[in-house]
């Protein structure tokens, strides 16, 4: 019985245990979206953290001349530790010689060493960056700012930066364009929108930028006029003028100027300031007067006159 129970201890105190992992196995999964960027002149490799970072330990840079394709081992470059809840690494490039071909790859190290499945090879044929634009000009229109520089031509296009102070340029550009002009439109009149241009020049699907042109801040205007007020009418109304309007609608206005002047003469405004009525009332000296009427909206850009005359 005694040895029963002994038994009985030993089976209940032995649970089934798995071999652990060896180190090699909890392989990091490859970098997401690696990326050859030149940025002011400067070559950097970019990319992310892979989504499941559990034992990751940070990241090989490797590299190599050659092409695509072509025999050739990589040796590594340099190496970046993982930070927990950084997402976007950056490994600067130096030292390439111009005309030369180099490939890359990043590759996930785990706390023992062991390299993961690396990214997709990255390949750069190096030119030097093109100068930067001059003479960079703009002018602010309705819901749009117009820029122009002068040709560069070195370049086979313009990458063009904006922001929006006090916030700053962002990292990649707002647009890229071929030619030495640019309208940027749908934009909020009122604010301020500030651009800086850079010169670059195809590397297969690298844009090799150069420097910053000068900084330039514009700000879009309302500068179209409303229409002008429909259904003038100009009465006569015992002992004075009564003048009335249907109200502009199609758009947000400040209100209305209000003019006088005696046939066959120039018009000039009696209301000093603009008036948010519809009507007006006058009382002018004997003979022929013409009246107009015009609407100016939000920005004071004012609208053609509506007319009519009458003889007091």
């Amino acid at each position: 019985m005694r040895n029963l129970i002994l038994f009985l201890i030993l089976l209940l105190g032995c649970g089934v245990k798995k071999a652990p992992l060896p180190p090699d196995v909890l392989l990091p999964d490859p970098p997401k979206e690696a990326k050859l960027k030149v940025r002011e002149g400067t070559p950097f490799l970019e990319w992310r953290a892979p989504k499941v970072k559990k034992g990751l330990f940070g990241f090989k840079v490797l590299w190599r001349r050659g092409c695509p394709g072509c025999p050739g081992d990589f040796s590594e470059l340099g190496f970046l530790r993982y930070e927990e809840g950084k997402e976007i690494y950056q490994f600067v490039l130096s030292d390439l010689k111009e005309g030369e071909i180099y490939l890359f790859q990043i590759k996930g190290v785990n706390r023992w060493g062991y390299e993961g499945k690396g990214s997709e090879e990255l390949s750069l044929l190096w030119n030097t960056p093109p100068p930067p634009p001059s003479n960079l000009k703009g002018r602010g229109g309705n819901r749009k700012t117009v820029l122009e520089w002068e040709k560069v031509s070195e370049a086979s296009g313009y990458a063009i930066y904006r922001r929006i102070p006090p916030s700053p340029f962002p990292l990649d550009p707002s647009f890229c364009v071929k030619k030495e002009g640019f309208i940027d439109e749908n934009l909020e009149n009122g604010k301020t929108y500030c651009y800086v241009i850079r010169s670059f020049k195809e590397s297969g699907k690298v844009f090799i930028e150069g420097k910053n042109s000068r900084e330039i801040c514009l700000m879009p205007q309302d500068d179209a006029p409303p229409p002008a007020p429909l259904g003038f009418v100009v009465l006569m109304e015992k002992e004075s003028v009564l003048l009335r309007w249907f109200p502009v609608v199609s758009e947000p206005i400040k209100g209305y100027y209000v003019y006088r002047g005696r046939c066959g003469e120039n018009l000039e405004r009696i209301t000093k300031e603009v008036i948010r009525e519809t009507f007006f009332y006058d009382k002018p000296e004997r003979g022929c007067w013409v009246y107009g009427v015009s609407a100016v909206d939000l920005s004071g850009n004012e609208s053609e006159k509506a007319f009519g005359s009458t003889t007091f």
